[in-house]
């Protein structure tokens, strides 16, 4: 009797230690899934820091060049930078102005909706879709000459292609602001 006695609690052991074996690799594959979700969360938060990197440089950038244009006495700057690839749209507003939809931009109601109430007083640069700004969609770009800019078409919108905007910051003598083309 004393040999079957035996024999069960040496089966019990070897159930027990196969039991926390499989816990030991169980708990491994959590805690191996665990870090590599939190390292796609944290490159995907410094992705998104470099986007919204872009937009900021962008906006400084471009700032800087129509001051400096303004402060000259003729200028003609050709203006490129990267911006991220979901952002589709740069435009320029005169929301003084009644805003118009233009043929050659597709989504043309959609940027005006979204300019009619997103849009401060004030304020003549908008980036579009308004999810893709980082927060930051709407400014207020000093010295320039909105009226001219949107002579033709208001809201004025420039495409951003393959995460690159290209503008023509031009200044003629005896003008005093600023024009974008």
């Amino acid at each position: 009797m004393k040999k079957r006695g035996i024999k069960n609690i040496l089966k019990k052991k070897k159930a027990q230690e196969s039991i926390g074996m499989s816990f030991s690799v169980i708990f491994s594959l959590f805690l191996i899934v665990f870090i590599l979700v939190i390292g796609f969360i944290a490159i995907r938060a410094f992705l998104d820091f470099k986007k919204c990197g872009q937009i900021g440089n962008f906006i400084d950038d471009f700032s800087l060049e129509v001051d400096n244009a303004w402060n000259s006495q003729t200028d003609i700057t050709n203006f490129s930078r990267v911006l991220p690839n979901d952002l589709e749209y740069v435009c320029f507003a005169d929301l003084n102005k009644q805003l118009s939809p233009s043929s050659d931009i597709p989504k043309s109601l959609e940027i005006i909706d979204y300019i009619s109430l997103f849009g401060k007083q004030g304020q003549n640069m908008f980036l579009y879709p308004i999810e893709s700004s980082c927060e930051i969609p709407n400014h207020n770009i000093k010295h320039i000459d909105i009226d001219k800019i949107t002579q033709s078409k208001n809201p004025y919108c420039f495409p951003v292609r393959d995460g690159r905007i290209n503008l023509k910051i031009e200044k003629n003598n005896n003008e005093r602001l600023v024009v974008i083309k």
